[in-house]
Order: C-alpha cells, then sequence, then structure tokens
C-alpha cells in the first residue's frame, strides 16, 4: 500500500523541503494546469471506491498508489498507462527496481511487472516528475548506476512481507485496469451521422426562418444557446415537426477534459455519482463554448474552469 505522502516515512526524520514544495498548494494548482503527461508521478486513488459494493473490489480499489505515468492512451485518451511505485523500501522485490532519488526526495520502488493502464480520473494529486531519462528506465524495469538505480532485493528483515504487499498490489491494479471498461461510452460520430446531423441542423435552422420568420442574428443566437423560444414559438415549431433543436455530439476533446484529475475536488463536491458531474461539467463546458465568438477558439480548459465555478456555486 503506498504511504501517506505527508506522513513520515521510515529513514527520513529530517525536514523534507523537497516534498514540502511539492504539496505547496500553489505548486499543486501549477502541477493540475499542467495536465497529465509522461515521466509525472502521482498519487493515484478511485473516488468512488467506496460506493462499490461488488465482493472483494472495494478492498482493492479503497487504497492509494504512487504510480509513474509512462503514456497516454493512443485510442482512448481518457486512460494512462503507469507503472506502480512504493516510497517503503522495504517492500521491495526481485522484480522491482529501486531509484535512489524521486521527486519525493527519497527512494522509491518500482514495478515494471506490475504495469496497467488505468482510468486518468483515478489519478489524485500530482507529484512532480522524473527526468526522462530516469523515467524511461524505470519504465523498462532497467537498473543503472549512473541515475541511482538498483535491481530490486528481498529485505532479510521483512521476509514474507514484500510478498504480501507485492500480492496485494498486483490484485488492486487488475481491478483498477478492469475499472476502464465502465467509463462512459465515448460520443463520437462516424461520417455519415455526422452528416445526417448537418442536415437536421440545416433544417432546423431553416425552419427558425420560415416558420417563425426569425433573422438570421437571432437563429445563431438560438443555435448557440443564448436565445431560447418563447412557448408560443415553440408550440409552432413543434407543430412544424421541429420538437426541439438538433443536439451536437459532444466533441471527444470534451469528453476527454472531463475525465482529467483537476475536477476531482468538483466531483467530491458535489453530491452526485461521478460520471454525472463530469458529464454535466463537460456539457456545461461546450455550452459555453457554444456561446464564445467562433469555433475556432480553442480555449477549453478556460470553459471548463467556467463550468466547474458555477457548478461549485450551486452546490454550495
Amino acid at each position: 500500500m503506498a504511504s501517506n505522502v505527508q506522513s513520515a516515512t521510515p529513514g527520513y526524520n529530517y525536514r523534507n523541503d523537497k516534498l514540502v514544495a511539492l504539496l505547496d498548494p500553489a505548486n499543486q494548482i501549477a502541477m493540475y494546469m499542467e495536465g497529465v503527461k509522461p515521466g509525472q508521478l502521482w498519487l493515484a486513488e478511485p473516488y468512488r471506491a467506496m460506493q462499490d459494493t461488488d465482493d472483494e473490489e472495494p478492498r482493492y480499489l479503497g487504497s492509494s498508489e504512487f504510480v509513474l505515468i509512462t503514456a497516454i492512451d493512443e485510442a482512448d485518451p481518457r486512460l494512462v498507462h503507469v507503472i506502480p511505485m512504493s516510497n517503503d523500501p522495504s517492500v521491495q522485490t526481485e522484480h522491482s527496481v529501486v531509484v535512489a532519488e524521486s521527486p519525493l526526495g527519497m527512494p522509491m520502488v518500482a514495478w515494471k511487472r506490475l504495469a496497467a493502464v488505468i482510468p486518468v480520473r483515478f489519478l489524485s494529486r500530482p507529484l512532480g516528475s522524473f527526468d526522462k531519462e530516469t523515467a524511461g528506465h524505470l519504465s523498462q524495469g532497467e537498473p543503472d548506476e549512473k541515475l541511482g538505480i538498483e535491481r530490486g532485493k528481498r529485505p532479510l528483515s521483512q521476509i514474507g512481507r514484500e510478498n504480501r504487499e507485492f500480492t496485494f498490489r498486483a490484485v488492486r491494479f487488475v481491478v483498477w485496469q478492469a475499472a476502464c471498461s465502465k467509463l462512459p461510452k465515448v460520443e463520437q460520430e462516424d461520417e455519415q451521422q455526422e452528416a445526417l446531423a448537418k442536415q437536421r441542423r440545416e433544417a432546423y435552422v431553416e425552419a427558425l426562418h420560415t416558420v417563425l420568420g426569425m433573422q438570421s442574428a437571432d437563429r445563431a443566437r438560438v443555435m448557440r444557446g443564448v436565445k431560447k423560444l418563447t412557448a408560443a414559438q415553440q408550440k409552432k415549431m413543434t407543430k412544424a415537426g421541429f420538437p426541439e433543436p438538433p443536439a451536437d455530439a459532444l466533441p471527444i476533446q470534451y469528453q476527454v477534459m472531463a475525465e482529467q484529475p483537476m475536477w476531482r475536488p468538483l466531483v467530491e463536491k458535489v453530491d452526485r455519482p461521478e460520471d454525472e458531474t463530469r458529464g454535466a461539467l463537460a456539457r456545461d463546458a461546450f455550452k459555453l463554448a457554444a456561446r464564445a465568438i467562433g469555433p475556432q477558439d480553442s480555449a477549453i480548459q478556460a470553459r471548463f474552469e467556467q463550468a466547474a465555478k458555477a457548478m461549485f456555486s450551486q452546490s454550495e
């Protein structure tokens, strides 16, 4: 089990300035804003663990683990490839490597054999980064004297314990990887669906003109979600065969951004299931995009921040 990064670590009773700096609120915010990238060290812990009731799963979901990010999944960017790590050298095994210096300012153990793919939403706290060369050796489980990376040993003082820890960690990451299949299905249109959606939007815009006599500027405002139809206008549109505006599919960028760990505080604050909170955040941010000056505006994160602030205020 990963030790709490704020707790005392055996052999490190002195003031750890590197760790203190990492946990400074301003630095934490800056790291969250940087986003998830290969080479970073994170503390991972599923938020919804205690809500799960499937037999043994809560036992493994409910613990935190240090992870080294090795890659963002190419097929589904909502997933990350990770290597489990620990800041407790006494749990090292022959299957591990031990690096003398880490972003935490202390030695850490890494297990390439336990490499897994987990939901990016499981990442809860950023803890700095390894340099590219060190991260590469850790992800491959390769010792390197120059980098201070040694092959793990079986500590004589902890015979048995390291095997129990290894087994629990192995099962935990199997459970975490299985959680990838439980993420909300990605909304995505193929070329035919996209063409049909475009036709529906064009037909609705034309109906706003022919049925309601609406001018171009007002039609654009309706389609952006800025202007709502009156009850009388809605009745006319429904009678003409247009009961509601066609909904655009949520762009993949918004679905990926909604899964990022920077929104974890919002998930914890809002009293509803995590999938619902992240989904609502994505949709609210997309609505803000529709109200922007144009589709070329790429400040997606800024829209999410605006939407998150609104959701925070509504939950208070």
